[in-house]
């Protein structure tokens, strides 16, 4: 289920993120603007496991980082109903969503 992260998830999501170039990203927002900013929020989708994807939004670009969710059509819909006009994310998780990506020097960047 995706739900906003509070203060007691943030050990979980640090541990989640800790481990790849967009996690480390994420954390540096997170640790620059805290939970509650206008322009900066983050979501994470968790399951039997724990944490299996960060999703946050600075102003309008999104970030995203999975480790194959139960159910990745509630990760699908939830962006869907988020809007962005664009979306940063590696291959694989970009394949499981169904997004097609232009690759550029900094990763994978998808326009809505």
């Amino acid at each position: 289920m995706v739900t906003s992260v509070k203060k007691c998830d943030l050990q979980a999501v640090s541990d989640f993120c800790k481990d790849s170039l967009l996690g480390t990203k994420i954390s540096c927002q997170l640790s620059v603007y805290g939970l509650n900013r206008d322009f900066f929020n983050i979501w994470c989708y968790s399951d039997d496991n724990g944490v299996s994807a960060v999703i946050t939004k600075f102003e309008d670009s999104v970030t995203l980082i999975c480790d194959a969710p139960e159910d990745i059509s509630e990760i699908r819909t939830f962006l869907d109903m988020l809007g962005f006009s664009s979306l940063c994310c590696n291959e694989e998780s970009a394949e499981l969503l169904g997004f097609v990506p232009d690759k550029t020097k900094n990763g994978y960047i998808f326009c809505s």
